[in-house]
């Protein structure tokens, strides 16, 4: 083994490990404060009843819309849906029961993929 070519591949790994995670404190940091931005926008324009306003910027308008957000379909919210479903179908005998069998069967038919990578572990400080 070429243990130059190595090294070499393991120190650009690690370089660009440190830049990724650099630049993603950076970009929680901008959202951040791109999210505080928007707050006082929209505080200034409510107060001042122009929540209809369209700003002209370099690049495009700004304009307050309604933004639709479904939640995610966890395990826990597909089991309290389907509770709900037998709980409002009185007709259909053992609903309880029927929801751990269907969440069973659910969790069962999951697929998992496992992927070999390389990972960072954090380094243990020695305490004398």
């Amino acid at each position: 083994m070429n243990t130059d070519t190595l090294a070499h591949n393991v120190r650009g790994w690690v370089h660009y490990d440190n830049m990724i995670a650099a630049l993603q404190k950076q970009i929680a940091n901008a959202r951040k404060q791109r999210d505080t931005f928007e707050e006082y926008v929209q505080a200034l324009l409510t107060q001042n009843n122009m929540i209809n306003a369209v700003i002209q910027i370099s690049g495009g308008q700004l304009q307050i819309q309604e933004e639709k957000v479904t939640a995610a379909l966890t395990l826990k919210t597909l089991q309290e849906s389907i509770s709900l479903f037998f709980k409002n179908h009185p007709e259909i005998p053992n609903g309880d029961k029927l929801t751990i069998e269907l969440m069973n069967q659910i969790k069962q038919q999951r697929v998992i993929n496992t992927n070999s990578r390389l990972k960072k572990l954090k380094a243990v400080d020695k305490q004398s």
